[in-house]
């Protein structure tokens, strides 16, 4: 990639509460290769301000558009990545599914760039605010009425996705952004149509049992997500401890689907949502029976049992 010259940048400096995802800059303890530093390009009309995250198998970017004339964020392969044929196949799967979808409460795809080159770059919108994990850190729980809304927004989110025959399978707080009310998914890097599943792929918090066993997922796999981030969002604590995996780990293949005969205690000690139901809600918080009903039924062991996201936006008029 060719470096860029940057000329004097004339526009204001981000607001505070503008945060590009609200990931942290550059660790300059990250492994691999150093990340590209701000004035070059990450794609052809696309300059780098700075480096946003590092994950597992891909670099995020805050990113100048001269072609949008505005912040975006690229999402680009590891540099010790570019040309591993899987890794390009998992971020050209997401950006095409992020192409045939169009929802407010979806995050854009802005542009995909080199496609058919060993290193593609996917473009998303910028968007304002932070995530549900930072607004949960901040001021604990939410009050009724912005409870209502989180959910209801998610849930159209998700059940548009499960309209376009895919299931998201990592729904949680640092996967949902927040701003002045509304709310917006991103990170569809995990989406599949539902289905079997590989054991363990997902984050270990909000996984449902069904995705921990490498069973069948279905929208019902969405909706126990959505049951432990309203449940947290309502309560300002998770329904279930950590276990003694990284809780923020996905992606994980530590145990493929013959590996699910382990005893269920063994799984239990990483999982403990396969171990204990979830607590009542309102044991936690005085909600309305009908919502805290619904919500405990969202963290039903069994899928089947599992109300709609329909079910659950009908229950959070409630509050509204």
């Amino acid at each position: 990639m060719s470096a860029a010259v940057v000329e004097p940048d004339p526009r204001p400096d981000p607001a505070p509460d503008d945060l590009r995802f609200a990931v942290p800059a550059t660790d300059p303890g990250l492994d691999g290769p150093p990340p590209l530093p701000p004035g070059h390009e990450v794609a052809p009309g696309y300059s780098v301000v700075q480096h946003l995250r590092r994950g597992e198998d891909f670099d995020t970017y805050d990113a100048w558009s001269a072609v949008h004339h505005c912040h975006t964020v690229a999402k680009v392969l590891r540099p010790d990545l570019v040309g591993d044929v899987r890794t390009r196949r998992e971020l050209l799967r997401e950006a095409k599914l992020l192409r045939a979808l169009r929802h407010p409460y979806i995050v854009r795809l802005l542009d995909l760039v080199d496609e058919r080159g060993p290193n593609p770059v996917m473009v998303l919108e910028s968007l304002p605010g932070g995530t549900l994990s930072d607004a949960l850190d901040s001021y604990g729980r939410f009050p009724e009425t912005a409870l209502a809304h989180l959910g209801q927004q998610l849930g159209a989110a998700l059940r548009y996705l499960h309209e376009h025959g895919r299931v998201h399978c990592d729904v949680k707080p640092s996967n949902i952004v927040v701003s002045a009310g509304v709310t917006r998914v991103i990170d569809l890097a995990l989406a599949r149509a539902p289905g079997p599943a590989p054991a363990e792929v997902g984050s270990a918090r909000y996984m449902a049992p069904e995705q921990i066993l490498g069973g069948i997922v279905t929208p019902a796999t969405d909706v126990w997500a959505v049951g432990v981030v309203l449940h947290e969002a309502a309560t300002g604590v998770r329904p279930f401890p950590d276990g003694v995996a990284d809780p923020e780990q996905t992606g994980s293949h530590s145990l493929s689907r013959t590996d699910s005969t382990h005893p269920r205690a063994e799984l239990g000690r990483l999982y403990p949502q396969l171990l204990k139901g979830a607590p009542r809600l309102r044991s936690r918080r005085r909600l309305p029976v009908r919502v805290a009903s619904v919500l405990d039924g969202c963290l039903l062991t069994d899928p089947g049992s599992r109300p709609t996201l329909a079910e659950v936006h009908a229950a959070l008029d409630t509050l509204l």
